[in-house]
């Protein structure tokens, strides 16, 4: 037996029909799914970006990264150069990638 089983429709005017499509578009929702999620009062968020999975792999990277320089740091009381210069390189690529969505 279906979940829903009253059927309803409704008429719309120009600006909202585009206002739906768009909904749509941006969601990767179909309409009947965004009209539902409304009535509900859930918030009806944009699908994200193509490349958001690859962000959230190189940020979860560069965390893992200042992580493991941070355990050196605090084991041996001293941090390089260098590790520091990493931090910043990975930091400046997360932010090039951000800027980018």
């Amino acid at each position: 037996m279906r979940s829903r089983n009253i059927k309803f429709s409704i008429w719309l005017n120009e600006k909202e029909y585009i206002k739906l499509e768009k909904l749509a578009k941006t969601t990767g929702l179909k309409k009947a799914p965004i009209i539902r999620s409304l009535i509900m009062e859930f918030e009806v968020k944009p699908h994200p970006p193509e490349n958001f999975a690859k962000l959230l792999r190189e940020l979860s990277a560069i965390g893992n990264n200042i992580n493991q320089i941070a355990r050196v740091a605090n084991s041996t009381k001293i941090i390089s150069n260098d590790e520091i210069n990493e931090i910043q390189t990975m930091f400046k690529m997360l932010w090039r990638m951000l800027k980018n969505i």
